[in-house]
């Protein structure tokens, strides 16, 4: 995998690893009075930094969620809330899947198997 490949998939990584945190963070908190939701937006970053071949300049942002959301329970609804997880442990599993193989292959021709 060359460089800019691995660097971006780190940084898919980091930004699922943020989002999925920013979602329980939101399930954790859906009954809390006064509590604002947050959601994690990284996907448009990185399309700009690969197009000019620097995803290490990405940064996973958190946005404004509470402005987005529809108000229901603490602004957010569980049901989507939890269809998000979902989605981002998908997405990550398949990235580390990609990242595993990627890997083992240049562990196989370190030892000349191919």
């Amino acid at each position: 995998m060359p460089d800019l490949t691995i660097a971006t998939v780190a940084r898919a990584l980091d930004g699922l690893d943020a989002r999925a945190f920013a979602t329980a963070h939101n399930i954790a908190n859906l009954g809390s009075p006064g509590f604002l939701p947050v959601r994690v937006s990284f996907e448009r970053s990185l399309q700009q930094a690969l197009m000019m071949a620097e995803p290490s300049k990405v940064r996973a942002a958190p946005i404004d969620a509470a402005r987005e959301l529809p108000a229901t329970v603490g602004g957010l609804r569980p049901d989507l809330e939890l269809s998000l997880a979902s989605d981002t442990a998908s997405r990550f599993a398949v990235l580390t899947a990609l990242a595993d193989r990627q890997f083992q292959l240049h562990s196989l021709a370190l030892k000349g198997v191919l």
